[in-house]
């Protein structure tokens, strides 16, 4: 990949620089995906136009998911809009959050993306990093002033993406957020968190009809949560099964 001379061969043949394959990709495109600055320059220099759109994205899009900083900064130098949207309403902050690509995150609010822009379901990159697990990008959107709350259009807030995928540490934001029936939500989390923990440490995972509602390591943490009868401690910010 990267090849300039090849490329610059090819178009004194006649090749176009915005010539796309059977997945709608140009060059430039492919160029966000690996990174290749130089090629990219190129590639532009010769016409190729920043805001080409590729199954509804556009290059910023495809470097901000694969978690490529450079690239994406120089696009940003081209003229490409930290505020653009795919077609299906996902900003590049998106991309970036659900891989968990902290930097290009960062960077992109550093350079005034929103921090809560809905995708057309109502989903906000929170709600993205939050359904991964990237507990580091998260905290990031929640000091840029995320909405804790904000709920996509079917009333599902970060808690549930983090929670229902078994996500603790990403959950454990609630700590910050007021109380509400979602805590019932991250219960349920810390039970399944804590069963497993059980079964990797040699514990044999009982038949559902013989399961207690409370997990066979009730009273330890993990990720800083405590389960017990009367409910589960706050978040201390841990990690770890003790």
């Amino acid at each position: 990949a990267g090849d300039l001379d090849g490329c610059v061969a090819l178009r004194r043949a006649g090749a176009s620089v915005s010539a796309a394959d059977r997945q709608q990709l140009q060059p430039l495109h492919i160029c966000a995906q690996l990174g290749l600055v130089e090629l990219a320059r190129w590639l532009v220099s010769e016409g190729a136009a920043v805001g080409a759109v590729a199954n509804g994205q556009v290059a910023l899009h495809f470097a901000c998911v694969h978690g490529e900083l450079v690239f994406a900064q120089w696009l940003a130098e081209e003229g490409a809009d930290v505020h653009c949207r795919a077609d299906n309403g996902a900003a590049p902050l998106h991309g970036a959050c659900q891989e968990g690509h902290l930097e290009v995150a960062r960077w992109l609010l550093d350079a005034g993306a929103a921090v809560d822009p809905p995708d057309e379901d109502g989903s906000v990159p929170l709600h993205a990093a939050c359904q991964e697990g990237h507990a580091e990008v998260a905290q990031l959107l929640r000091e840029r002033g995320a909405d804790l709350a904000a709920a996509d259009l079917d009333g599902r807030t970060a808690l549930h993406f983090a929670s229902v995928n078994g996500h603790l540490e990403a959950g454990c934001l609630a700590r910050y957020a007021s109380d509400s029936p979602e805590s019932a939500c991250l219960a349920r989390a810390v039970r399944r968190l804590l069963s497993r923990a059980s079964v990797a440490r040699g514990g044999a995972c009982p038949p559902a009809s013989q399961r207690t509602p409370f997990p066979p390591l009730a009273g330890r943490s993990v990720a800083g949560w405590r389960w017990r009868r009367g409910g589960l401690a706050r978040c201390d910010g841990q990690a770890s099964v003790r």
